[in-house]
């Protein structure tokens, strides 16, 4: 079982015996190898990894600079992925390969701005931007699809032609993904 701090428990069961009692929120090891009188050993499991994180209060941008956006507060963190701790702030870490989903968008307070866009970065480098928009706009957004390897990390950073900051809040300048 998989209990709800990640902790991996395994109990050897006999074919045809009973299923173990579990805890509650319990989460059953799906694939394992049988030798026919018994579990030989566990191949994989998968834990759900969603999670929600957003800035809470406002955040200052320089003009023509590229800044990571230092999300501060989490909604949701399924799997215990999601960083906002001082020195992670705004990070989420894969837990183990595989295919992610992942969305930012950002608000800002949209003084004379006339050029803005959302990037995200994996591992420190630019993978993916989103809409480099050039008119006056208040926010940008920017979503993918990426394979990563285990501990691969993802953050979020914007370029605003003006000084200015984001409008705080979970409706607002936020990062989620599964």
């Amino acid at each position: 079982s998989l209990d709800n701090t990640g902790a991996f428990t395994y109990s050897e069961v006999a074919n045809n015996a009973a299923s173990p009692s579990l805890p509650a929120n319990s989460v059953w090891v799906a694939k394992v190898v049988t030798s026919g009188a018994a579990i030989t050993s566990v191949l994989s499991y998968t834990s759900k990894t969603a999670f929600s994180m957003y800035r809470s209060a406002a955040q200052a941008f320089v003009a023509s600079t590229l800044t990571k956006v230092q999300f501060d507060a989490i909604e949701f963190d399924d799997g215990n992925n999601a960083r906002v701790d001082t020195t992670n702030l705004g990070k989420f870490i894969a837990p183990r390969a595989g295919n992610y989903f992942v969305t930012a968008t950002v608000t800002d307070t949209g003084l004379a701005v006339t050029r803005l866009f959302t990037t995200l970065f994996k591992n420190g480098v630019e993978i993916k931007r989103g809409a480099d928009i050039s008119a006056s706009a208040l926010g940008s957004t920017v979503s993918a699809t990426l394979k990563l390897a285990a501990n691969d990390y993802i953050e979020v950073y914007y370029f605003v032609n003006a000084a200015g900051g984001t409008l705080a809040g979970q409706t607002l300048t936020h990062f989620s993904g599964y």
